[in-house]
This record gives structure tokens, C-alpha cells and sequence, in this order.
């Protein structure tokens, strides 16, 4: 068994692109995932460089198109939880050959605005690898969760207030 989840770590480090702390496991299940309607619609950066278009495909199942600051885009799978009061992404690309990598967003609503704050902190793999919910390979920066997902709830809500004092990764705004 320990074999396998450091071959799925490795392979989740390898096809994680930009996100620093894939998991192996989602931070939903079938009871906490929640529908999160504000997140429905067409989104763009602050800045302009950046789109999002966000679609309901089933129940409390989300489809994300991103399209990059270079203008290439990816598909995404998302699902909601509530962390202390606060909605929590779980995204996976939408790839059928790639092993799943999961990677969480904090959110916040603000009228037509979305921030959006990555929770994968130098400090949060820290925590990750010294509570023992990850695989870390050789410096802290390489870090992949392999806890379950009631493990991966309990330590991403009690790191949340930490996290979103900081100045969102990204803000959306709606598209009208």
C-alpha cells in the first residue's frame, strides 16, 4: 500500500502545472460536497488577461473552462465544501488519462467579485509534512497530500483564517 501512494504521489507532483500542493484524495465526499450558485457564470481577472466560464453539469458538480493569461485553456472538474463558513474549491483537471490531482481554493463573494486564494502556502506544506498528511520529496516545496479526505477537512479548516488574511491569489469579476 505505501508503494502505491508514493508511485501516485510521484505521478500527482509530475502533473500538478502550476498548483504547489496536489492531493491524491478530494476534500469532498458525496455528503459535504454543497452547490455554491454564486459561482455559476463567466468570470474575468482584474486585470483583463484572464477568463473563466463556470457551468453546473450535475448535481453540485461544477465545469470550469480557464483560459490563461496566454490565451491557452484548460478544463476543469470543481466541487464545493464549507470549511469554517468558507466555501472551499476542489478542482481536478478534466483529463482522462492523467491520475487525478486535487487542488483546493479558499473563495469569497463580494457582490460581482470573486477572490480566490490557493491553499498551497509555503507554510501550509509545511504544516502538511510535519503533521504527516504528505509526501514531501526533498526540499518542502515538492509536497503531495495523501491523507483522506476527513483528515484533509479537519487540517484545511483549522489552517483557513491563516490563509485568507493574506491578499487573495487571484480576484474575478462577473461578466455580465
Amino acid at each position: 500500500m505505501k508503494i502505491w501512494i508514493v508511485l501516485l504521489a510521484g505521478a500527482a507532483l509530475a502533473s500538478s502545472g502550476c498548483f504547489d500542493m496536489p492531493s491524491v484524495y478530494p476534500l469532498y465526499t458525496e455528503q459535504t460536497a454543497m452547490a455554491e450558485p454564486r459561482l455559476t457564470g463567466d468570470w474575468q481577472s482584474r486585470d483583463s488577461k484572464e477568463q473563466m466560464f463556470v457551468r453546473l453539469t450535475g448535481d453540485r458538480k461544477y465545469r470550469v473552462i480557464y483560459i490563461d493569461d496566454k490565451g491557452e485553456g484548460s478544463v476543469w472538474e470543481l466541487r464545493v465544501v464549507k470549511l469554517s463558513e468558507t466555501p472551499v474549491a476542489d478542482m481536478m483537471q478534466a483529463r482522462e488519462t492523467d491520475i487525478p490531482a486535487h487542488h483546493f481554493l479558499a473563495l469569497s463573494f463580494d457582490g460581482a467579485t470573486l477572490k480566490v486564494w490557493f491553499l498551497d502556502s509555503s507554510q501550509l506544506r509545511g504544516k502538511a509534512g510535519e503533521e504527516g498528511l504528505a509526501y514531501v520529496r526533498g526540499k518542502k516545496d515538492e509536497v503531495v497530500l495523501t491523507a483522506p479526505s476527513a483528515s484533509l477537512a479537519a487540517f484545511l479548516g483549522k489552517n483557513l483564517a491563516e490563509e485568507v488574511k493574506r491578499a487573495p491569489d487571484a480576484e474575478f469579476l462577473a461578466l455580465k
